[in-house]
């Protein structure tokens, strides 16, 4: 490990751990070095680490319109790594922000892109299937697509029932609900 592979790894540690202590300024510096230090030794594996950070801090502050950038960024980057998965989160989070932001059409393109790649993909983890679906679901819901929105509302409800993660049960179960024709 080099010098600045360590810098590096410590001012991501730094900034994951002041965001969750609250403290987003902090995290913010650890970010910003940390994005000199990848732009400055070519470690673009690592800038789209730190520059999903960056955009989930904006996420943070309800700030999706600065997240996107970033996010679009980071997708550039990993197409450019040839790296699937990696991709694949990109896309997820870059189709959540295009959601936030009344995007729907766009959301939704990223967001069965990033499906189809996890789909393709061995070993994926039904957090990230999950974690995909639900957002893509919430699109369709919103587009007035209740057919398919309820059909994957009920495939993320069962992949988060899979993992015991109750609060994404609950929130699934809920957009099936809501979208399942009452009886007269």
């Amino acid at each position: 490990m080099d010098a600045a592979e360590h810098e590096l790894g410590e001012h991501l540690r730094l900034a994951v751990e002041s965001r969750r202590a609250g403290r987003p300024e902090d995290a913010w510096r650890h970010l910003l070095a940390g994005e000199a230090i990848c732009r400055s030794t070519g470690r673009r594996r690592d800038l789209v680490t730190v520059l999903a950070g960056m955009a989930q801090l904006h996420r943070d502050a309800s700030d999706p319109a600065s997240a996107l950038p970033l996010f679009e960024e980071a997708v550039t980057h990993t197409q450019q790594l040839r790296d699937p998965h990696r991709l694949a989160h990109a896309l997820r989070h870059l189709g959540e922000v295009h959601l936030e932001l009344r995007h729907f059409d766009r959301a939704q393109q990223h967001l069965r892109e990033a499906l189809d790649l996890y789909s393709t993909q061995p070993g994926t983890a039904p957090l990230d299937l999950a974690n995909a679906v639900r957002p893509l679901a919430s699109c369709l819901e919103r587009q007035g697509a209740d057919d398919e929105a309820r059909v994957r509302w009920a495939e993320a409800r069962d992949l988060y029932a899979t993992l015991g993660l109750d609060a994404g049960v609950a929130e699934c179960a809920a957009g099936v609900l809501r979208l399942t024709p009452r009886a007269d």
